[in-house]
């Protein structure tokens, strides 16, 4: 996809995408940046139909919408309203709930609620590195009280979140936060601490953790080193400086864009929406996250029975595209 010309800025993005046409022309070449190739035959060339909307394959007749296959499929609304949407979730610096885009587009609570989870379901890709270098992992409780659930009853709405940060030396010798990783997971034994760990770092990178059994076994793959939170006296956040200050980032966006809104069934979403945001903040140009979701749009094939949420009792895990 040439993004060279892409805006920088919100009015240029709103002048660039000014009409259904300009967005329709945008997306038909982020599907196919080579030029048309049918996806029944490989064939290279197409008629545009007028009276349907489609390319029909001058070879085999086949015919195929931009809008097939992606984040987009099978939608009724306008492009222009979709990528407006798109553009006001990524480019806030804490995004915006469901309630922000039925104010500003006019929709149904519904349609904009289905819409963010589309959006977030693109933010992973599976080409994406590990964390490398020396990492900072531990776990927190997310979610706020509930009633019905008193001392050690944690209740539905608290859920263990695994985390691990890349920690950086900056020029004046501090360190500071690098990417990051976040994932809901269903406890704190070493058969869910241990994947998550997996998952998320590069093997042989320096890993260090509290004194939990949890990690006890990952020494076989990192370079582990382990703080006894309880021996030296000193509190979590004090002795993990990095990751604490990261899950208490999520913490605040939950509560201020989604005012604490959190389930098991959305959690993992929720987790990649910050992940994204958060490793992208030294972005020269908020403006530019579009394009990198629109990217994604057009690869991710369409989950629409999973989005639906009606029927769909498993969690919302992101897969990636």
């Amino acid at each position: 996809m040439d993004l060279s010309d892409f805006p920088t800025t919100a009015l240029e993005f709103d002048a660039r995408f000014s009409s259904e046409r300009a967005c329709w022309e945008f997306l038909w070449k982020a599907k196919w940046p080579a030029g048309f190739r049918c996806p029944k035959c490989g064939g290279d060339k197409a008629y545009y139909v007028i009276e349907r909307k489609l390319e029909e394959c001058a070879g085999c007749g086949h015919q195929a919408s931009v809008t097939a296959g992606t984040m987009f499929h099978g939608t009724r609304k306008p492009l222009r309203m979709w990528f407006r949407a798109i553009f006001e979730f990524v480019s806030r610096k804490y995004g915006c709930n469901a309630m922000d885009l039925k104010r500003m587009l006019g929709i149904s609570y519904q349609t904009a609620w289905e819409w963010l989870h589309k959006i977030r379901d693109v933010f992973v890709r599976r080409e994406r590195t590990k964390l490398t270098g020396c990492v900072e992992a531990d776990e927190t409780y997310v979610g706020g009280p509930e009633a019905g659930a008193s001392g050690r009853a944690r209740g539905e709405r608290k859920i263990l979140v695994f985390g691990a940060v890349e920690v950086i030396e900056n020029e004046e010798g501090g360190t500071s936060c690098g990417r990051v990783r976040l994932m809901p997971v269903p406890s704190a034994a070493a058969e869910h601490l241990q994947p998550a760990l997996l998952e998320s770092v590069e093997l042989g990178a320096g890993v260090h953790t509290d004194g939990w059994m949890g990690y006890r076994e990952i020494r076989h793959a990192y370079a582990h080193e382990t703080t006894n939170i309880r021996a030296s006296g000193e509190t979590g956040s004090k002795l993990f400086p990095h990751i604490h200050r990261v899950f208490s980032l999520f913490k605040r966006v939950l509560l201020g864009t989604y005012q604490g809104s959190w389930s098991k069934k959305y959690a993992a979403m929720y987790c990649e929406e910050f992940t994204f945001r958060f490793n992208r903040r030294t972005s020269h140009s908020r403006v530019h996250l579009f394009k990198r979701v629109m990217e994604q749009a057009v690869k991710r094939r369409p989950r629409l029975h999973t989005l639906a949420g009606r029927s769909y009792e498993n969690p919302m895990v992101p897969e990636p595209a």
